[in-house]
Order: C-alpha cells, then structure tokens, then sequence
C-alpha cells in the first residue's frame, strides 16, 4: 500500500527527497519508522506514569513545577521532561496552555492503556533487522525514572561494559534504521552549501545538548519521508 501523508493524503516523497536516495525510503522502511515513532510513544507514557508525574499533571502545570512536585532532580530531568511533555501533548495526551517557558501541562484523563511490546511484536514480524533500535529504546527506557530522579545517569546506564554487544548492534548495517544514515551522509545528494553547513553546525551543537540526557530516542536518525 503507497504511503501517503496525513493531511493532503498524497505521497510526497518524490517532491521532498533528492531521485539519488528516494529509493531508500520505500514502504517498508517507512513502515519501520512508523512503528519505531509509536514505540517510543509509548515508552514514553510508562516513563510519564513510572516517575509519577500522572497525578502531578492532572493540574496544570509548567516543566518546573512538575519537577519539583515530582522531586526529580532539576540538572538531569529539565530537557528530558520537556521532551515527554510536548510529546504527549503532540499526540494529545496532554493538553496545553500558555506558552514559551510558561506553557503548562494537563492530563485531563487516564493515560492510553498501551502495551510498546505490541508494537515491538509488530517490527519484527515485519522487518527484524530494526531490532536493534528497540534494543537501545527499551534499555534507556527502563532507567529513565532513576535517571529523571538523579539516582543515576545515562552514561551509567547505556555505556557500561555489559552494553557493548547493544551498541554493537545498534551501530550495524544489519539495522535498517541505522545503516540509512551511512548511506545518505556521503550522498553528493545530501552535502550542504557553505551557508548550509554554517548554520547546521550550530543546529547541531545545540541540538547534542538537548539528547545528552539518557534521551527516549536514543539517536533517531529516522528521517521521515512523509
């Protein structure tokens, strides 16, 4: 079945990716991304309900407020939680008001009963060498409470000796939500102008110090052709 995009419900591939590497993004691969987003998705409501935040946010309330009447340590959680926040609001799990640094969160119900194994099972019945991912996403998700609270960091839990075979896999060919990037950056496709690399290249710093925290996505290099 053609992908096609939510809002004009056509494919658009074709107009936004270069003919060099339109290939690559095939149905099945968005397939794979598609399923990868919604397995964070719900990573992420159990991290939101595992740290406490559920009664936290049935009031509104900004990300500061919600870290210090969750007691989560303000240094580890501040990016973190901001990230969870508006995740769950752009899928409409939270509701907002207000805005910049004083945007407030509120869950106005039950958080959705969603199962991220589900999702997992999907994967592999369609395309397994994406498992890897999945790998990387459950371990950081699984510490993530301890780390929101200061208890431990990312560096301990992703990068210790027992998680070399993890990486390893993770940083493979074999993974096809990975290898794409090896294929693409040295793509004449993809090389920036001057102009381009200059203002990508602050892009970039700011942006690797928003994921150092023991980030859900773990590196989603996913880029979606939608």
């Amino acid at each position: 079945m053609p992908i096609v995009t939510k809002r004009g419900g056509a494919d658009m591939r074709p107009s936004l990716l270069p003919p060099e590497i339109l290939p690559l993004f095939d149905d099945a691969f968005v397939r794979s991304c598609d399923l990868f987003e919604e397995y964070i998705f719900r990573l992420t409501l159990d991290v939101f309900r595992e740290t406490g935040l559920q009664p936290v946010c049935w009031k509104p309330v900004t990300t500061d407020e919600a870290i210090a009447r969750a007691e989560l340590d303000p240094g580890a959680s501040r990016v973190p939680l901001d990230w969870i926040f508006r995740e769950l609001a752009a899928r409409g799990v939270l509701q907002t008001g207000g805005e910049g640094s004083a945007v407030r969160y509120r869950l106005p119900g039950d958080l959705p009963g969603l199962g991220a194994a589900a999702v997992r099972d999907a994967q592999e019945r369609h395309d397994p060498s994406a498992l890897p991912s999945y790998a990387i996403a459950s371990l950081a998700a699984a510490h993530y409470p301890a780390v929101l609270r200061g208890e431990t960091t990312g560096d301990k839990v992703l990068f210790g000796p027992d998680r070399i075979g993890t990486w390893s896999d993770y940083f493979s060919n074999a993974n096809v939500l990975y290898a794409i990037s090896n294929v693409i950056a040295p793509s004449p496709a993809m090389r920036p102008s001057r102009k381009e690399a200059a203002r990508s290249s602050s892009w970039a710093a700011a942006s690797e110090a928003a994921r150092r925290p023991c980030c859900l996505a773990c590196d989603r290099r996913v880029a979606r052709a939608r």
